[in-house]
Formats: C-alpha cells, structure tokens, sequence
C-alpha cells in the first residue's frame, strides 16, 4: 500500500490525494477490473510543476555548489558514493 511506503495514516494519504486533485495536479481512475484499485497519477499541470520544481532545485543546488573548491566537491563525491552504496543495501 503506498500510505505504508511513504509511512503516513491512509487517512492522511487521502487528504494529500484529495488536495492535489482539488488543485489540478492530480488525477484519480478507477480500474475497470477492479473497483477497489484506485490510480493517481500526476495531470499535465502537475507534470509542469514537477518539473519547475526539480529545475530550481537543480540550480539553487548548482549555486551553492559553486562555493565548493575541488577538494570539498571529492568529499562531497565520496560521500555521495558512500551514501549510495549504503542505500543499496537497504533495498
């Protein structure tokens, strides 16, 4: 269930699905087999969003690290390569 994988209430992944559906970012579908699966996916509106989202988080990341001289960016890459591989083993 995905109110277990992202570890909130169904109570409060149904408020979350309802506000997005209210604002146009997402939309709801029944399954024609199967009435009790529910399919929320994201609209064109949403879809834009995501995206001017992840821009701006891509180059506000991209601005802080400007100030990085090149040893703390291989730090930083070791770290991040670490972190990756740790993450791995959880899955």
């Amino acid at each position: 269930m995905l109110n277990e994988e992202i570890r909130i209430s169904k109570q409060q992944l149904t408020r979350l699905v309802d506000n997005l559906l209210l604002q146009g970012i997402a939309k709801r579908e029944f399954d024609n087999l199967d009435r009790r699966i529910i399919k929320i996916s994201l609209t064109e509106a949403g879809l834009v969003l995501l995206a001017n989202i992840e821009k701006e988080a891509r180059e506000g990341l991209a601005a802080r690290l400007e100030a990085f001289d090149d040893k703390k960016m291989v730090e930083l890459n070791d770290a991040v390569d670490r972190l990756s591989h740790l993450l791995r083993e959880l899955s």
